[in-house]
């Protein structure tokens, strides 16, 4: 018996590869190595999962071990066959996602450096870290798991402004005085130049960026700095979740409730819960945190899978913000209601900074021919085109698709109206009864470059803004301490959304918005305008009442045997020919309830996506629920092959979702 390697290569393939190891690498080859097989006519990149002695009859053999040490860490290889395993995702895709482009491709070559002109750093802060009493009563709490192996989870449930950062910085203080090192996760970009800011002048030279703005060679670069432990802090988006620390103490999930932790294309993961699963991995504290937990996390916690732990008062003494309903049932010829102007013009007044949230961009949201109702649609996607006045074009913000304005229609030359409102339309007119005000607007479109987030920041601390109108960038965890007044102008946006989250979504949208309001020696207001004032989303946000949300909306879930009392798997069956993705839809249904794992599942439909058409291809949809995803996964597995082999034309892509999060 001969020794043999298992080996997934960078492809979008279910299975590894068995290849002899030749004798000259047996005493040097582990698992984690980077070799060189040939793999079909060509020779690729492959890295090694396993070794096993075995018969090497008709075997291919590894050609070359191509770095001296292995540079996949067991806990990251373990955390890699577990992910394809449970999301049920091509191991050589996961491969893929979890390591930077230059590793898949070749040599193990230094990047070279990019120099950059250096900026002042208005976030940079360097004084001692000082905990008021709950956030020291929390941090005793966590500090235990921190000193021996232990795999707590804890859900810290903190009010907007109660210093759940300061609580972060402590543990990661911890952990570095045990040599261990930390991994902190934000679910957006925008949201690191104030952290690494404050986090530089507490850990100076330790700390690693990671997010998908960053280029290949730079992400690269990053990653060997973790791999060689010239970090020991790595604050990033999800994709950091893979970061190579191979003496992790503690990983932080700030925000746990977003939904951009979940990834939506090729490799579903969804970094809480995979940051979870690292945590049990090494035997290691995860720390989750949000002043809106999940229903998921909360539920866990009240079940006592989790510790919970709450901050409920804000620092420094600073009071909630007063939070007032505006029904626009009374204004509905204006997306500005007279109370809402009023409140902007004495903030102004006051030389205090203002806060506008719309989570909606562009200029108008519907181009339409009043004589005979022709609008403007994508041809790619089932969805109005947005008009984006600046950059004179109509927009796709599903798939980016472009064309020029009419102003008149191409039928029957009638004037075309711009119906709806987004940021850029909400900056417009807000120009127009401020005339003399500064006013700013943070969205997708006026953040693209890469410094904008942190030139904005920097300009609202220096209160070189007034108004600043946003979407919901603005609402994610930034600290304003200027900022008094905040104006919501569509409170029940979300709710119109064919999705069973809709209410939690909108819920934690309105809280997190209006915890931006009052958080330095200021109090603060928030005025909501809404169509729904009786709405329970609408009613508790307004009270700033997480508790009451949570238990009407669980009722909700458990009567309708939705997460967290079931797990989902979503099938997208995607297509260009729309005969054949549908009756491909119902073939898929038939079977799984003829020949499928039925007894371990609730299957529902098949039915076309809310959002039919998109990118040009028609999207069908089968939603399966089921209590026992432990027992379901194999066979599902074994099912979705089957049909795979048997049933799906060539033309049909099968997109599998496990645990989603957007139903679209």
């Amino acid at each position: 018996m001969s020794l043999t390697a298992e080996i997934v290569v960078p492809l979008p393939l279910s299975q590894t590869y068995t290849y002899q190891v030749p004798e000259t690498i047996q005493a040097t080859l582990k698992p984690g190595h980077r070799v060189r097989v040939s793999f079909g006519h060509r020779r690729l990149i492959g890295w090694v999962v396993s070794l096993q002695k075995g018969d090497t009859k008709d075997l291919k053999s590894i050609e070359e071990q191509i770095d001296k040490e292995p540079l996949l860490i067991p806990s990251l290889l373990q955390l890699l066959v577990w992910s394809a395993d449970y999301y049920l995702t091509p191991i050589g895709e996961v491969l893929r996602a979890i390591l930077p482009a230059p590793l898949l491709q070749g040599s193990l070559r230094e990047p070279k450096p990019r120099h950059r002109k250096k900026q002042e750093d208005p976030f940079h802060r360097s004084e001692k870290l000082l905990l008021t009493s709950q956030q020291r009563e929390v941090l005793e709490k966590i500090s235990p798991s921190l000193l021996k192996p232990k795999k707590d989870v804890f859900l810290l449930h903190g009010v907007t402004g109660s210093g759940k950062t300061e609580v972060y910085t402590a543990l990661i203080a911890k952990a570095l005085s045990e040599n261990r090192e930390s991994l902190y996760l934000v679910p957006e970009i925008g949201l690191t130049p104030q952290l690494i800011g404050r986090l530089n002048g507490l850990f100076p030279n330790q700390i690693a960026l990671y997010h998908s703005r960053l280029s290949p060679a730079e992400r690269y670069s990053q990653w060997l700095k973790m791999k060689r432990r010239e970090v020991t802090i790595v604050l990033g988006t999800r994709s950091a979740l893979f970061a190579p620390f191979s003496n992790l103490g503690l990983i932080i999930v700030d925000e746990e409730h977003d939904g951009s932790y979940k990834q939506e294309e090729r490799f579903r993961y969804h970094a809480r819960d995979l940051a979870i699963v690292r945590g049990h991995q090494e035997n290691i504290p995860v720390v989750l945190g949000s002043a809106t937990p999940s229903l998921e996390s909360f539920y866990n916690a009240q079940r006592k899978k989790y510790i919970y732990l709450s901050l409920p008062e804000r620092v420094l003494g600073a009071l909630h913000s007063k939070v007032k309903l505006i029904q626009m049932g009374h204004h509905s010829d204006t997306f500005f209601s007279p109370p809402l102007i009023e409140a902007l013009e004495k903030n102004l007044k006051e030389k205090h900074q203002s806060l506008i949230f719309l989570n909606r961009r562009g200029f108008s949201t519907l181009s339409l021919c009043p004589a005979c109702g022709r609008r403007a649609l994508c041809p790619h996607c089932s969805i109005a085109l947005t008009l984006h006045k600046k950059m004179k074009i109509l927009k796709c913000h599903y798939c980016d698709h472009q064309q020029p304005i009419h102003t008149d229609c191409p039928d029957c030359h009638i004037p075309i109206q711009q119906l709806g409102f987004g940021t850029e339309r909400v900056e417009t007119e807000l120009k127009k009864i401020f005339p003399q005000a500064r006013i700013t607007r943070m969205d997708r479109d006026t953040m693209a470059k890469k410094d904008a987030a942190h030139t904005l920041l920097s300009q609202m601390k220096k209160k070189e803004i007034d108004i600043l109108i946003g979407t919901q960038m603005i609402a994610k965890g930034h600290d304003y301490p200027g900022i008094t007044l905040v104006g919501v102008l569509a409170s029940d946006l979300l709710l119109s959304l064919p999705d069973f989250r809709a209410a939690e979504h909108n819920f934690q949208m309105l809280m997190q918005v209006a915890g931006r309001a009052g958080r330095a020696q200021h109090s603060g207001s928030v005025l909501m305008q809404t169509f729904q004032p009786d709405h329970y989303s609408i009613r508790w946000a307004q009270d700033q009442n997480y508790l009451q949300f949570y238990q009407q909306e669980i009722a909700f879930r458990k009567e309708l045997n939705y997460p967290p009392f079931s797990r989902l798997i979503h099938l997208k069956i995607v297509g260009h020919e729309p005969s054949i993705v549908s009756k491909t839809a119902e073939q898929i249904a038939l079977h799984l309830r003829t020949h499928g794992p039925h007894h371990l599942m609730t299957l529902l439909g098949p039915a076309p996506c809310p959002l039919e058409k998109l990118r040009g291809q028609t999207r069908w949809q089968i939603l399966m629920k089921t209590q026992n995803y432990t027992q379901l996964k194999p066979l599902l597995k074994e099912t979705l092959a089957t049909l795979v082999a048997n049933t799906i034309p060539s033309k049909i892509k099968l997109i599998v979702d496990v645990d989603p999060i957007h139903m679209l």
